[in-house]
């Protein structure tokens, strides 16, 4: 089940399950929202909650049990009930019940609204701690982009440009767990032109960037997609080789070391909410 909402300039569709976005398609008709190939990836922008990546060995402790979680939460497997919907607005939400506290015993909602402005989506996120302890967790976005965009174009006629001159390592991943190492991402450079060869160690895993916003461009026409990632620590960058797609991932979290303790509460990146308090984010999709 799917809604879709639209306005003069673009029109979106939301799956239920999981609230993921699945089309972001111009009034032309062309489709910036990767199709969810299962041959390369078969999601299309699935929320990460309420881990960000992957925990080692799957678990982690709280209060002397065990729990286990699998890679980037539950969120994306869940149905969402659908709260409002207009014309260019829609809101969906996510209870914790008897099965989401069987890996995560902790009482939340989560909000998730998309909204129109021109071409340009956005994007928010409300987590509420309904219990009676801290609750520890990590969100995040994936949205995965058609590239290339256009017909006629390859994968190497595209470049990730950031808005600001960068200077940022990135942190690698081995087996979707942090190794320690990093490699340097961009030196004193504000784009990544992209080959066959730029996701061949899994994701650039990058902190701190100054930029308000990266974009995926094509270096043949004008064709582009605009993220907005101010606000967020960290910044996931991911393809599979050979695969016609970039994801650009704004998180609040991250995955575990490889020495990690397996305390939820220690994990680097992770947000510790107080009892009967909200947490919110937001960010946006610009097609052009």
């Amino acid at each position: 089940m799917q809604t879709t909402i639209s306005n003069n300039f673009i029109s979106v569709n939301i799956l239920h399950k999981g609230a993921e976005l699945c089309s972001v398609k111009n009034k032309s008709g062309i489709e910036f929202i990767w199709q969810a190939d299962g041959k390369f990836w078969p999601r299309h922008a699935p929320i990460l909650f309420p881990i960000v990546g992957k925990l080692k060995d799957f678990s982690y402790q709280h209060k002397r049990s065990k729990y286990t979680l699998p890679q980037h939460g539950f969120a994306r497997d869940k149905n969402f009930f659908l709260k409002s919907v207009s014309d260019d607005f829609v809101v969906f939400y996510l209870n914790s019940d008897v099965e989401t506290q069987i890996s995560y015993p902790f009482e939340f909602e989560l909000i998730v609204s998309y909204g129109l402005i021109k071409n340009k989506v956005i994007v928010e996120y409300k987590v509420s701690n309904y219990g009676s302890e801290l609750m520890p967790f990590s969100i995040g976005a994936h949205p995965g982009f058609c590239c290339p965009i256009a017909p006629g174009e390859k994968f190497e006629d595209y470049k990730l440009q950031f808005e600001q001159v960068e200077n940022l390592d990135a942190h690698l991943l081995e087996g979707g767990l942090f190794s320690g190492k990093t490699e340097k991402c961009l030196n004193n450079s504000n784009e990544i032109r992209l080959n066959e060869n730029t996701f061949s160690k899994d994701a650039l895993v990058l902190e701190g960037a100054k930029s308000k916003y990266v974009t995926l461009q094509s270096t043949r026409s004008a064709h582009a997609v605009k993220v907005a990632i101010e606000g967020f620590p960290y910044l996931g960058l991911w393809s599979k080789p050979g695969a016609p797609f970039v994801c650009i991932e704004p998180w609040f979290g991250l995955s575990d070391h490889v020495d990690a303790n397996g305390v939820l509460q220690d994990k680097k990146g992770i947000i510790l909410l107080e009892p009967k308090k909200e947490f919110s984010c937001s960010y946006s999709i610009e097609v052009i």
